[in-house]
């Protein structure tokens, strides 16, 4: 460029002398800061350092770091959190934070030119939720994996962390049987399976970091098989139970419960009185009792609850009433009369010494609508005045010699 001023030569010479010293002296500035970050991808729980580095040869007066917000900090070196240096940048996270800087030179009034912008990212791990935590093989559990509502997901991975197995899909929850997680963490009595979850963020075309891991417990714990020493027992009596579970488990503790009551914690074998099975029921009368049974391994993880195996208990029963009727020439009507408290649906044997009849029904006259007639026939060889006997459910009951030999 050429500027013409008349008779001021020497002033012109001095004008374009200051304009190509000031280039000269600007292409031979400071030399460029570098900004470097450490690490480039970060929570917001996480830190990260700042460092605005120079060349060896310059001596160094001052740095300053600062974002697009142009909010400077003195230093040449900073560390802050993730939170902090949103803070900082005005921004919310997830969110990528551009940090550049710039220094002076000892004795130097000039700043230097700007770095190179730094770039720091700040992610949002996502929270893995399981349910139920503990499934057996036959059962599903349900994962999700619950990222911010300002994030745009495009998709997300479930993370088997034993076997490095990622399971995508796009809507971040996910149903996985127990067969299958087996499948991948292999098979014992019991497994512990930690998952973890992350998901890629739209905005960023960025994966975020791991979720906290996350344990799915698996059972395999074969059904224990309860067996009773009797079936059928009185209140007095006693019965063994056993709850077996396969040889090779160790177990740690047994349980027997009647249904609709909660379990007892036992030893896998143990005796009890037909007493004591009718107040574990919550029963006072005679009763059918089905018990089950399920053992537990490492503390409290429980096995499949065995099938119910019943059990009887007879009350003490009152001994009958019974009376003849010798009218008919043909028959002796024998009536067995049952206490009050015996309710319907029981039956009366009559025996004699070890012989137990079964004489037939008689049709009770009205006057005997509460009793149980039975009618023996003649001519069997049961007359006379031989002791005979009648027999109340498993009772031989002892009566008075009432049978007259009749022809």
């Amino acid at each position: 460029m050429a500027l013409f001023i008349p008779d001021m030569a020497g002033h012109l010479f001095l004008v374009v002398l200051l304009f190509d010293t000031f280039q000269s002296i600007k292409a031979q500035g400071p030399p460029l800061p570098r900004l470097t970050v450490s690490p480039a991808f970060i929570r917001e729980s996480d830190s990260v350092q700042l460092s605005c580095e120079t060349s060896p040869s310059v001596s160094v007066s001052q740095c300053y770091l600062f974002t697009e917000k142009r909010d400077f900090k003195p230093s040449c070196r900073q560390t802050l959190t993730g939170t902090e240096l949103l803070s900082w940048s005005d921004q919310r996270s997830p969110a990528v934070v551009n940090v550049r800087c710039f220094y002076y030179a000892i004795g130097s009034f000039s700043p230097s030119s700007d770095s190179d912008p730094g770039s720091v990212t700040v992610q949002v791990p996502p929270q893995l939720t399981v349910s139920p935590e503990v499934i057996r093989d036959t059962d599903t559990v349900q994962l999700r994996c619950h990222t911010s509502q300002s994030t745009s997901v495009s998709q997300c991975y479930f993370y088997i962390e034993e076997r490095q197995h990622l399971q995508q899909t796009t809507s971040c929850q996910q149903s996985l049987t127990g067969t299958k997680l087996l499948e991948w963490a292999g098979r014992g009595p019991t497994t512990k399976v930690n998952m973890r979850c992350i998901y890629n963020a739209v905005e960023m075309s960025i994966y975020s970091p791991y979720s906290d891991p996350v344990s799915v417990t698996l059972l395999d714990l074969p059904q224990p098989r309860l067996t009773v020493s009797s079936t059928v027992i009185r209140e007095r009596d006693s019965v063994q139970l056993s709850c077996d579970p396969p040889p090779s488990f160790s177990v740690s503790q047994c349980y027997f419960y009647t249904e609709g009551r909660d379990p007892k914690h036992s030893p896998c074998t143990r005796s009890l009185t037909g007493a004591e099975l009718l107040s574990w029921a919550g029963e006072r009368l005679s009763a059918e009792i089905k018990l089950r049974c399920f053992y537990t391994v490492e503390t409290h993880y429980p096995s499949t609850h065995s099938h119910p195996a019943p059990i009887t208990i007879l009350g003490e029963l009152q001994k009958p009433d019974i009376s003849v009727n010798d009218e008919s020439s043909h028959d002796i009507t024998i009536f067995c009369v049952l206490p009050e408290s015996v309710s319907d649906g029981h039956s009366c044997n009559l025996s004699q010494a070890d012989l137990v009849l079964s004489p037939r029904l008689c049709r009770s006259s009205p006057n005997w609508s509460d009793h149980l007639a039975l009618c023996l026939p003649l001519g069997r060889g049961l007359l006379g005045d031989g002791s005979l006997r009648m027999r109340a459910g498993r009772e031989l009951l002892p009566a008075n010699n009432i049978l007259t030999h009749k022809l």
